[in-house]
């Protein structure tokens, strides 16, 4: 235990040996991320010895705030975020270990209709009042991977294993708090056929529990409204109410990398799980409060073709996730949905002596199908995002200067919204969320930055960067998000 914990303290800690005795260019892991490779790609911890990245560790502080009208109901007119992250990649004999720890504390403001930590990830059934309030969050997220050759070499063996803990209450009364406890273990394989072949697989094994809990210590009792669709709800008057979400995940994907003769590289990923999750409320008399599943089917493919002038690159990832929620009163499924995402990117990057440049085109095409029996609500929206990509990065001395800018437009190619049996939450959530979600807009981000050295620490790295992002519909308002980070580099 004690050299578990010595190895946990290097991996996450800025300050020490390796920052005195390793020689850091901040230009490495800007290139590294764009070779593709098991690890990076498909998060496989058995291929990190192959990773084309030197050890390297970073610590970065960063503060944001998104704020504008065009948000969804159920997410905060203004969040303000503050993080803290280190990680870094050590060797140690023929043992490849990454590790990662972040602190995240969060402000929102105004948020209504949700009592838990994200009422966007699937689950139907959530807690809510009609009080919007302000919310503090802090959330703690820890990973380490390890990776190791078995025997000849030909087999290598990793194991990831994710933490994340998080707690959150609402300033105003009844003062509503979650708890949230999620558990991941990744074992992985990667089996090298020959010098340009190998095979991968990722297992994923999950727990998860989220507890709520609303109305203690407090002299105000609102309504609890019990959301069970998209528009379905019970309510009741509430002066204290605790529930469980208790949920497992599963899941298995399957990797090939091949390497032809002009040096170009395919790597390909499919892959698939499911997720349940059951929720119980009340303590003394428990009681079923609804249950949830979804399953989900993926894809990546990547292909890369690296010469002297441009390094091209293309990417296409599939997602598509079905979900359906079990009615606890009606005791039958009431809830489906069919979530696509499909992603793709093509472009080149190339590296000087003292220049960086990648212009990459990209393409988000989504598409939302969600339907309630009890209300007899239907949403449906195809959107397509386009956008173009610039980075260029330059030395002038000693210093790096960095910016770039992305541009493009989010379009609705189709929409549909039909409630044939109207509740009162149609109109205040359903109808605002569809016309979000179906919305165009005009999409603008942009960053810039400086990586600097001390002369009296010439193997520390310091980078200080900006970036921003603004989304906008003639109609609906816009959206915009400004963060500024510090970061070491070593």
């Amino acid at each position: 235990m004690p050299n578990f914990l010595k190895l946990v303290f290097l991996l996450v800690c800025p300050w020490g040996v390796w920052a005195q005795t390793s020689r850091f260019d901040t230009l490495l892991p800007q290139t590294a991320r764009y070779v593709p490779s098991f690890w990076l790609n498909v998060q496989n911890a058995a291929a990190l010895a192959d990773w084309p990245q030197p050890q390297y560790g970073s610590t970065q502080l960063s503060v944001n705030q998104t704020g504008g009208a065009l948000h969804r109901p159920q997410e905060p007119t203004v969040r303000q975020n503050a993080f803290l992250n280190t990680e870094g990649l050590r060797k140690i004999g023929k043992w490849t270990y990454w590790g990662q720890f972040g602190y995240q504390k969060t402000h929102d403001r105004s948020l209504a209709y949700s009592h838990g930590y994200d009422p966007f990830d699937g689950n139907p059934f959530v807690w809510a009042d009609t009080l919007a309030g302000d919310w503090q969050r802090d959330h703690i997220q820890a990973q380490i991977a390890a990776g190791t050759p078995i025997g000849s070499g030909r087999w290598k063996a990793g194991l990831t294993l994710n933490y994340h803990v998080g707690q959150g209450a609402r300033s105003r009364d009844p003062k509503p708090f979650y708890r949230l406890r999620d558990l991941e273990l990744r074992p992985s394989l990667v089996w090298r056929v020959s010098d340009r072949a190998s095979w991968g697989m990722v297992a994923y094994i999950g727990l998860k529990q989220e507890e709520n809990e609303v109305g203690y210590y407090s002299d105000v009792f609102p309504l609890l409204y019990r959301l069970r669709g998209y528009g379905t709800f019970s309510r009741t008057p509430t002066v204290s109410a605790e529930r469980r979400i208790a949920g497992k995940v599963y899941r298995l994907t399957v990797q090939y990398q091949h390497f032809t003769k002009n040096n170009s590289s395919w790597l390909a990923q499919i892959g698939g799980g499911v997720r349940q999750e059951k929720i119980r409320e009340g303590v003394a008399v428990p009681t079923n409060g609804g249950q949830f599943s979804e399953h989900t089917v993926e894809a990546f493919l990547s292909w890369t073709k690296p010469n002297q002038q441009r390094n091209w690159l293309g990417e296409f990832r599939l997602l598509n996730q079905n979900g359906r929620g079990r009615d606890p009163i009606i005791n039958a499924n009431s809830v489906n949905y069919n979530w696509l995402t499909a992603n793709a990117k093509y472009g080149f990057w190339q590296q000087e002596e003292r220049r960086f440049q990648h212009i990459f085109l990209r393409s988000n095409f989504k598409l939302i199908n969600q339907s309630d029996q009890i209300s007899r609500t239907d949403l449906n929206v195809n959107t397509l995002l386009l956008t173009a990509d610039w980075l260029e990065r330059y030395s002038v001395r000693k210093t790096w200067l960095w910016y770039g800018l992305e541009a493009g437009y989010r379009a609705r190619l189709s929409g549909a919204f039909v409630a044939n049996r109207p509740t009162p939450l149609t109109a205040t959530l359903m109808r605002p969320d569809f016309a979000i979600l179906s919305t165009n807009a005009l999409i603008m981000n942009a960053s810039a930055g400086v990586d600097w050295q001390f002369e009296r620490f010439p193997n520390l790295w310091h980078r200080l960067g900006f970036s921003g992002q603004f989304q906008r519909n003639n109609t609906l308002g816009s959206r915009q998000l400004a963060q500024i980070n510090y970061t070491i580099l070593y």
